[in-house]
């Protein structure tokens, strides 16, 4: 190895740098690094991979002199050059200088760019094994034989593909039989840790031709996605791994393959909204929490993108949260709704965040976020004539919005979340019997508020599942009365066994409607039921207290609940929540509105 280590030369104005992997001998990798214009850049592959182990122990070598990068990135370099010698190739951790952090910054900006021009954009998903390059050979077979499964994809024929795992068997189907080694293989290709990278994102969304590598093999990213899909639909996913337990990295992946196709969407039809990707990647990986806003920047217009500071100095990358609260800043102030109020509740807060601004870099503590359901609109009268949010800036990172009170908090029931999550399901002790004891007590809550001891109110009903499905974030339909009921009663059956029971002798179309009530109250199972003191019930933040009042925030779409300070006017946003009766500002006489500025912290 040369002893000489490589130093960078500064960029000049508007270069980038491209690699040529010159020669790769055993362990020996040779390269050459050259700067061009982007405008006047040659033909190249631009590398999406995970960095994986940071410690960069492996050395190349780059102009004659040494250039040390991690293992996984090595494994990469022999790829490229067994299958695409001589091409030059862009690859973040050699061609941007990660020690200059002003470079970094600039060249951060311009990524978009990167990916966008280059000719293709190869997926290193890592070194594998004989069982991987086998997996990978298989893959266009099983989304053959998966697209005439799925062909006539009727209810029925989705609960015949449903009994197939019980039955231990895939003999019918001409897949491979569930013992076969090729799904464990691709349970470990859908594990890989580049699925669930925020940065991937940008990568996959602009480019022009995606290529994923793995072992020795290739596919195209039509490939991995398609399979993807076809499991999903032939609800076989609990194949992947080898069994049916399917690890939360596969699941994260999977989801992962969505997002990238809803991001993609948005870019193309230009209603790409760096809030929209914020919310939508809020649970993918990053080294830095800066990275959670300039990870995002080359999605959206470059006129927004251009207001974000982008800054790794030690001191930017120390107090992270700084980046959050001038984005937020920005946001408030450019937005139409008050969406990034409904994001705000997160799991884990810095003292120096104020409570109005999310903490990107930690779990909303109510994954159902009430910001985007269609048909609430408690702080405007029609969305067609609908105010703009009327928010202030302080100097002191509070802001004030104009809004009013309409209700108090009274009794807080509390939330399901631990009832959903408890093993088995069946049995005095099980989930089922945990959730009818729940909601039985919401239910006294609703008959007591409403006076209505000897039926559901609707108001209860509605409130458990915040009266929106959660796949179109639209209002429940009239008929979900029943679908409740019957919950109820199978719940009740669960109870009752001893035992799990394999066989449902409920029609499809019913079995369908119960999965979908219960699939919509699942959905906020963190959030808490409570009544009110002026006599309704809502679904509010799991750390809802009784006496909160619940606000009317102009411009918002569902109400506010605020924690007021006794000793100053200034509030706490607590989170977002929905009170039956009172998601249409119209149902509030303009009489009972008295408008106020709050100043929340």
């Amino acid at each position: 190895m040369a002893g000489t280590i490589y130093e960078y030369s500064a960029l000049p104005e508007g270069y980038f740098r491209l690699l040529t992997i010159v020669s790769v001998d055993n362990e020996k990798i040779t390269c050459e690094i050259e700067n061009f214009l982007f405008d006047k850049a040659p033909e190249y592959t631009a590398l999406s991979y995970a960095w994986g182990n940071p410690l960069a122990s492996d050395m190349i070598i780059c102009d004659g002199k040494s250039l040390a990068i991690t293992p996984h990135l090595h494994g990469a370099f022999q790829h490229l050059y067994a299958l695409d010698p001589i091409t030059k190739v862009w690859i973040d951790a050699v061609c941007i200088n990660q020690a200059d952090h002003i470079e970094k910054a600039v060249q951060t900006r311009r990524m978009n760019n990167v990916y966008r021009l280059a000719q293709k954009v190869l997926v290193w998903l890592g070194k594998g094994d004989d069982n991987g390059d086998s997996a990978m050979d298989g893959i266009e077979g099983i989304n053959q034989k998966l697209a005439l499964i799925l062909q006539n994809n009727t209810p029925e024929n989705i609960a015949f593909i449903d009994n197939w795992l019980g039955k231990g068997t895939l003999s019918s189907t001409h897949l491979p039989e569930t013992n076969d080694s090729i799904w464990h293989a691709l349970g470990h290709i859908y594990s890989r840790a580049w699925f669930t990278r925020l940065w991937v994102l940008q990568e996959v969304v602009l480019a022009k031709q995606i290529v994923v590598a793995y072992g020795k093999r290739r596919v195209e990213w039509n490939a991995l996605t398609t399979l993807a899909t076809g499991l999903r639909r032939a609800n076989l996913v609990g194949l992947i791994g080898g069994t049916p337990s399917v690890s939360s990295n596969i699941k994260r992946a999977f989801l992962s393959i969505g997002l990238f196709s809803v991001a993609k969407n948005m870019v193309e039809a230009n209603s790409a909204s760096l809030l929209g990707f914020v919310r939508l990647a809020r649970d993918k990986d990053v080294t830095q929490p800066v990275d959670r806003i300039y990870g995002l920047l080359g999605l959206v217009n470059p006129t927004i993108a251009s207001q974000i500071v982008v800054d790794y100095s030690d001191e930017a990358k120390e107090k992270w949260w700084r980046v959050y609260i001038q984005y937020g800043k920005l946001q408030l102030q450019s937005e139409t709704t008050l969406t990034l109020l409904s994001m705000a509740a997160s799991q884990q807060r810095p003292i120096e965040l104020p409570s109005w601004c999310p903490n990107f870099n930690s779990p909303p503590k109510d994954p159902f976020c009430l910001g985007g359901v269609i048909g609430y609109q408690a702080g405007f009268e029609s969305w067609e004539d609908r105010l703009k949010p009327n928010v202030q800036i302080l100097d002191s990172n509070n802001i004030k919005v104009s809004g009013f009170r309409v209700d108090h908090v009274h009794l807080v029931v509390g939330s399901p979340k631990h009832y959903f999550e408890t093993e088995p399901s069946y049995g005095p002790s099980g989930s089922s019997a945990l959730l009818l004891d729940y909601e039985s007590r919401c239910l006294k809550v609703s008959q007591d508020t409403y006076n209505s001891p000897n039926k559901v109110p609707e108001a209860h009903w509605r409130t458990l599942t915040a009266d929106a499905d959660f796949h179109s974030r639209s209002p429940l339909p009239p008929n979900v009365l029943e679908d409740y009921l019957r919950v109820k009663q199978l719940w009740k059956s669960r109870r009752d066994q001893t035992s799990p029971n394999p066989i449902d002798s409920t029609p499809v179309s019913e079995r369908q409607a119960n999965l979908n009530y219960h699939q919509n109250w699942e959905a906020k199972r963190t959030r808490t039921f409570f009544s009110t003191e002026g006599g309704r019930v809502g679904l509010g933040p799991c750390d809802l207290k009784a006496g909160d009042a619940i606000c009317v925030l102009y411009g918002g779409a569902p109400l506010f609940v605020l924690r007021f300070n006794c000793s100053s006017k200034e509030a706490q946003l607590v989170g977002d929540a929905f009170v039956y009766g009172l998601m249409d500002l119209k149902s509030i006489p303009a009489s009972d509105r008295e408008t106020e500025w709050f100043t929340i912290g």
